[in-house]
C-alpha cells in the first residue's frame, strides 16, 4: 500500500501570519515535527478530487493552486492515509 494522496490540510490563510505551533521532538534516534493547532480556529479540511474536474490533486502545489483562486493560502499539509493503485482510499473518507 502507498501513502494516500489526500490530505489534511491545516490552517488555511488569507493573510500572512500562521498560527502553528511547532516544534521539533527526537525519540529513539528517530526527529518529528510536532505541530499542534487549535481545531475551533483553524481550518481544517481533507482533500483529494478537483472541485471542478473531479481529478485527484495528489501534489500539495495542486491543493495550494486550488486554494489560490478563492484568495486562500495553505499554511501546513501532512499526508491523511493510505490508498489502492487506482487512487480509491482504503477504510472511510469524508470530506465534509
Amino acid at each position: 500500500m502507498r501513502v494516500l494522496r489526500f490530505f489534511i490540510v491545516l490552517g488555511l490563510l488569507s493573510g500572512p501570519a500562521a498560527a502553528l505551533d511547532c516544534e521539533t521532538v527526537s525519540y529513539e534516534d528517530a526527529t518529528y515535527t510536532i505541530c499542534r493547532v487549535d481545531a475551533g480556529k483553524q481550518d481544517i479540511r481533507l482533500f483529494l478530487n478537483d472541485p471542478e474536474d473531479g481529478k485527484t490533486l495528489g501534489t500539495f502545489g495542486k491543493v495550494d493552486q486550488l486554494l489560490e483562486k478563492s484568495g486562500k493560502e495553505l499554511a501546513f499539509a501532512m499526508n491523511a492515509g493510505m490508498y489502492h493503485p487506482d487512487r480509491r482510499p482504503v477504510g472511510h473518507y469524508g470530506e465534509d
